[in-house]
């Protein structure tokens, strides 16, 4: 059996109406003249066999009746053009949806976006940074990178990017400064630069960590300056402001242009990794593989 709905053109006019406060401004903003608004008024009174405005000074004041069903028309309407444009988006070839977590983005995307542009002009690119677990569906995402170990989500795919290894780093000049290579004496005179972002327990490796691994003594015997951000504390120790454990996939630019060197070869490898996360209900459109391959040849 058909469904049963009224007149899709009548119940726009309706909500236009309400929404805009006079059938004046109805007209205005769908492009009707007085008369067509007023037909198309009629027309749902008589399909809903009741009085919708009551008809006043030559103004339609709306009757209960009315804002009951302007309600419903806001709510389906919303839906509607919300599906609508994912649809229309999930189309387009021509745009790619990112979300990644802040320092990814800034230390390893932003160095590679102007490349990929430059190969993909045809391509337009949105980045959205959050540490937070994102809606894919909701947001409308291609993609996600994440740094973690839990890659069993209900709808989603993982693909492991690339595994993470930490050692100590610090700028050139600090050392060509102090005029030594040692680390126990940099670190007495110039202090340790501390992430303090989100960790995730025990799998993420922190300076307490490689301190007791490699006979260095404790934290507690240095000073230190505290980050919230990893991109920050790439910058202070770039600047030469102490060392840093540095994360091997987010310093990897530092190192090749050697604005970071590496202070010895004791590493720790971290239980978290990088991943690509996708949606599984959701086909992988060119224009994302594209991107996928161009972002995994730095990361091998």
């Amino acid at each position: 059996m058909p469904r049963q709905l009224p007149p899709l053109a009548a119940l726009l006019t309706l909500e236009s109406i309400i929404r805009t406060g006079s059938a004046a401004n109805a007209a205005q903003d769908l492009s009707l003249s007085a008369s067509a608004v007023s037909q198309r008024i009629r027309q749902l009174e008589d399909w809903f066999k009741c009085t919708l405005f009551q008809r006043e000074g030559g103004k339609l004041l709306p009757t209960p009746q009315a804002h009951d069903l302007y309600r419903t028309c806001i709510e389906s309407f919303d839906a509607l053009e919300h599906q609508s444009q994912i649809l229309r988006q999930q189309s387009d070839d021509s745009s790619i949806r990112i979300s990644a977590i802040p320092s990814f983005a800034y230390l390893v995307l932003m160095p590679i976006l102007n490349q990929f542009k430059k190969q993909f002009p045809q391509y337009d690119v949105s980045l959205q940074t959050s540490n937070q677990i994102v809606d894919m569906r909701e947001q409308n995402l291609d993609i996600a990178i994440r740094y973690t170990h839990n890659i069993q989500v209900e709808g989603l795919s993982f693909e492991k990017l690339a595994s993470e290894s930490v050692f100590p780093v610090a700028a050139p000049a600090l050392l060509e400064q102090h005029h030594t290579q040692d680390m126990t004496e940099l670190a007495r005179k110039v202090g340790l630069i501390i992430d303090v972002s989100r960790k995730l327990g025990d799998a993420n490796p922190k300076w307490t960590d490689w301190l007791n691994a490699s006979d260095y003594g404790s934290l507690s015997e240095y000073r230190t300056t505290a980050f919230s951000e990893y991109q920050f504390a790439v910058k202070s120790a770039v600047e030469g402001q102490g060392l840093l454990l540095g994360r091997e996939v987010l310093i990897q630019n530092e190192l090749k242009t050697g604005a970071l060197v590496r202070l010895n070869s004791h590493e720790i490898q971290s239980k978290v990794g990088y991943y690509l996360v996708t949606r599984k209900d959701r086909p992988m459109r060119n224009s994302v593989k594209d991107f996928v391959r161009f972002l995994q040849q730095p990361l091998g």
